[in-house]
């Protein structure tokens, strides 16, 4: 579909975003190019250069919504006080991390396509890691509950922080990766999260001992 100089640039910027989003999901970030997209949108390299100066720009703009959930899914920390303990209690159990299983796939629902941009259609690109970026966030939170847990001698100096951050991290990051690429019924995807919380909170808490 031509853009003609009626539409609103708007309207243009989402065209080009829309035919960038539809080559990357097919070629990946690496093998795609801004000729790519202008030839495939039927735009101008001119006028694509009006909105996007490279590719890197249009790639972060698809999948930018994917970063600021990112932030957004860590848990809530407080100032330490007395109902430091409490809190981490209220956070710390099966139903929690199934619940945040939950708020997570129905993210990746929403947004199945920029997810999959994130995940497996990225490489080449610098920017954003999303991989690298999910596991900063949990090593935010992870360090907080060890912190308050270690303070009230629920774990001693025996225990390998980055050891545990690092290797529950890489578990989200596959139960990530499944949701994302398979294919499954609602049913399917209920007996899957529930499964997983339960292996995230006994998982943590066999590394905590």
């Amino acid at each position: 579909m031509g853009v003609s100089k009626k539409v609103s640039r708007e309207d243009i910027k989402a065209h080009i975003l829309l035919t960038a989003k539809n080559i990357f999901l097919e070629k990946g970030y690496l093998d795609t190019s801004l000729r790519d997209i202008a030839k495939a949108g039927d735009v101008s390299i001119g006028r694509m250069y009006v909105y996007f100066k490279k590719k890197d720009d249009i790639f972060y703009e698809l999948i930018k919504p994917i970063d600021m959930l990112i932030d957004s899914l860590s848990i809530d920390t407080i100032a330490f006080n007395d109902n430091e303990l409490e809190h981490i209690e209220s956070i710390f159990s099966c139903e929690i991390f199934e619940e945040t299983l939950r708020k997570n796939a129905s993210l990746v629902d929403s947004y199945r396509d920029e997810f999959i941009l994130a995940f497996f259609k990225s490489e080449g690109f610098e920017k954003l890691d999303i991989r690298e970026k999910i596991r900063l966030e949990y090593k935010k939170s992870h360090i907080y509950m060890t912190t308050i847990l270690r303070k009230h001698g629920y774990i001693d100096d025996r225990y390998n922080e980055d050891a545990s951050i690092n290797t529950i991290a890489k578990i989200y990051i596959s139960i990530y990766e499944e949701y994302i690429s398979l294919e499954m019924s609602d049913e399917q995807k209920d007996k899957y999260i529930s499964e997983m919380a339960k292996f995230l909170y006994y998982g943590n808490l066999g590394l905590m001992k």
